[in-house]
């Protein structure tokens, strides 16, 4: 979609339209724009170029740029809870992401699929070349049925 070629005159009509002691809403200021300039100009779009151009609002108070953040808003939380893996009893303890070694520790997920992280991987020694221990490389690698 390509921005409205917003002219000189354009702004002025639109000055002139908000000015009135109609009171006109955008919606109609935009239907007259529209009609007199013979291209779709949208409610919007007129809002949007009368607060770029500094006319206050309706309600008589000055639009303020939005660029950055309030910060009458903003609250400084500090975290210092570490979340513990959820790990299931009958697997082990596993390893978290960070512990594993690369490319000598198995890298099989412990945790159900549902669970949040951080996640736990099997840790025991690899099948050389592999991502795998010997009993996940199992799991992972089935025979072809015929």
């Amino acid at each position: 979609m390509n921005p409205l070629p917003w002219t000189r005159e354009m702004e002025n009509e639109m000055t002139s339209l908000l000015e009135l002691a109609d009171n006109l809403s955008y919606t109609a200021i935009a239907e007259r724009m529209s009609a007199k300039y013979e291209m779709e100009i949208s409610k919007n779009a007129c809002i949007g170029k009368a607060r770029r151009m500094g006319i206050p609002q309706r309600n008589g108070k000055p639009h303020k740029p939005t660029g950055r953040p309030r910060k009458d808003l903003m609250v400084r939380i500090k975290v210092d809870a570490p979340i513990a893996p959820k790990i299931r009893r009958n697997q082990g303890p596993g390893v978290t992401l960070q512990q594993l070694d690369q490319n000598r520790e198995c890298h099989w997920p412990l945790a159900a699929v549902e669970d949040k992280p951080p996640y736990v991987y099997c840790g025991k020694p690899a099948i050389d070349g592999g991502s795998w221990c010997h009993d996940h490389a199992k799991k992972a690698f089935s025979k072809v049925r015929a």
